[in-house]
């Protein structure tokens, strides 16, 4: 299917293009672009026949867009379609491969010739072209570096293009986190890319763009860590360089290489670009302090923010990081993982959980730099400290309610104040009265009445001793006092209720 790349800051003119041309020819796949850093990785995920661009757009206009795309994409014919003519503008098109350049307001006619033109020729050269790979060149070489398979096709390529590969050369990686790019992440890809190219313009190489990495093969002539102080003034991240290998059979080692030489970047902050002898003395046997990291059970919920902080910083010492290879702290990020979610577990139980998320806590490697890992890591512990916090706090309310509740049914006798069972439990007076309500539901003297009431009405059905005296058993000082209280919360004197119970009694 022929695929148009239609690119124009206006979304009016870009929708107007798309019916058009759909118009045109129902077969034709339409897709847009708002600018030219979004045109870029459109030509990177899909196979793209033809751009047509306006020139004036925000963030990458189209000759920046042209110049880009002559170096990754060489044969995407161009239709320039702008509202300016002056002549350096035209000059600039034709200069980057543009085979039309037409003016605003557009006719549609013109269009649909330019367009009808290149598809002819498209047309054309796919009866003309014989066989060779099925997909991208990037795709296919991605594939082939990471082992997935022999490509004979892709390395006969290889040998007839890059000649080069069959001496002396290094892989030299540039990655990304391992998560979704976001369009800031892409722009720097894109910025790094350009780059590259420039730095190694006349100079045999070969550029891989995957989703998540550069991937530059060069002669071991070319330095990339050379280039590093330029790199770091927008690229977070730092690159990998394998040792010197030689010969196309050799480039999936050199690849594997350059990985997991990469990888050690979090080792590493503060060196741009990591070399074989890097990783040189690091110690590959190790083992995990266990019980210091599971101590952070200890102090979530317990302690300061700052010792929180403190945990981490010793638990993530860098210079207990350094003396071994890559796998003690990514082992160690996994033994936290662990200790984190037994912590969160019953705070799940709790439905506490709301707005925590411990998922990423042992993915260090979907960070740009351990820094930026360990701030993730403080923000979620904290998260969870806080809640475990309020957790316990929960727990600890409830048993000293429970305690208050317990002196409240062994002295309900005694006269009781409010504040003699909240100094009991220790508790402020008014912080008291107010959990006291939201536990039981109901007010302190409302509690206490219901508790006298249900032992009165006990001692009134079955016992003979006079009202009198079970009024003072229950914590009344005097019969009449009782006897109210009773009736407002019985419906009916103490007299009556014990009669009630007599008739039922002799009656059964």
């Amino acid at each position: 299917m022929f695929r148009i790349l239609v690119v124009d800051d206006q979304a009016r003119i870009r929708e107007g293009m798309r019916t058009i041309l759909l118009k045109r020819q129902e077969t034709m796949e339409i897709e847009t672009a708002a600018n030219g850093l979004e045109a870029l990785s459109v030509l990177q995920r899909k196979k793209i026949h033809l751009v047509i661009t306006d020139i004036r757009m925000p963030d990458m206009d189209g000759i920046a867009l042209m110049e880009s795309a002559a170096r990754y994409y060489p044969d995407i014919p161009f239709v320039v379609v702008s509202g300016y003519d002056d002549f350096s503008y035209a000059q600039k098109a034709i200069e980057y491969g543009a085979r039309a350049y037409l003016l605003k307001p557009l006719e549609r006619t013109a269009l649909l010739q330019a367009v009808d033109r290149i598809y002819g020729e498209y047309c054309v050269g796919r009866t003309k072209q014989e066989p060779e790979l099925k997909d991208g060149i990037f795709t296919q070489m991605l594939s082939y570096l990471k082992g997935t398979g022999a490509n004979p096709a892709l390395v006969q390529k290889l040998k007839r293009d890059h000649s080069f590969l069959e001496q002396d050369y290094r892989v030299a990686l540039f990655g990304f986190p391992e998560r979704e790019l976001d369009m800031q992440e892409e722009g720097i890809r894109l910025r790094l890319s350009i780059l590259l190219e420039r730095e190694t313009d006349g100079v045999p190489h070969l550029l891989v763009k995957g989703e998540r990495e550069l991937v530059l093969l060069c002669g071991v002539w070319v330095k990339p860590e050379a280039w590093m102080g330029e790199i770091r003034r927008f690229f977070p991240g730092s690159a990998a360089v394998s040792g010197v290998y030689s010969g196309i059979g050799q480039l999936q080692t050199a690849y594997v290489q350059a990985r997991e030489i990469g990888i050690h970047h979090f080792l590493f902050p503060g060196k741009d670009c990591l070399m074989p002898e890097d990783l040189l003395g690091l110690k590959s046997d190790f083992t995990i302090p266990y019980h210091e990291v599971e101590r952070i059970g200890d102090l979530m919920g317990s302690c300061e923010d700052a010792d929180i902080a403190d945990y981490i910083s010793r638990i993530f010492d860098r210079s207990v990081l350094c003396r071994y290879r890559i796998g003690y702290t990514l082992a160690l990020c996994d033994t936290l993982y662990r200790s984190l979610r037994a912590i969160e577990a019953p705070l799940r139980e709790a439905g506490m959980e709301a707005g925590l998320d411990m998922r990423k806590t042992n993915s260090p490697m979907e960070y740009f730099s351990m820094r930026e890992y360990l701030l993730s890591l403080q923000e979620k512990m904290l998260r969870l400290h806080h809640l475990v916090y309020e957790y316990k706090k929960a727990y600890r309310e409830n048993a000293e309610l429970e305690k208050a509740i317990a002196y409240i049914r062994n002295n309900y006798h005694k006269q009781l104040t409010l504040a003699m069972v909240s100094n009991d439990v220790s508790l402020n007076y008014a912080y008291f009265s107010n959990v006291f309500r939201k536990y039981t539901g109901k007010t302190f003297m409302e509690y206490l009445r219901d508790i006298r009431m249900e032992e009165g009405k006990r001692l009134l059905s079955k016992t003979d001793q006079r009202i009198a005296q079970i009024a003072e058993k229950v914590g009344y000082d005097s019969y009449k006092s009782f006897s109210r209280a009773f009736k407002e919360s019985v419906g009916i004197t103490p007299a009556e209720y014990r009669r009630k119970k007599q008739i039922m009694k002799q009656e059964n």
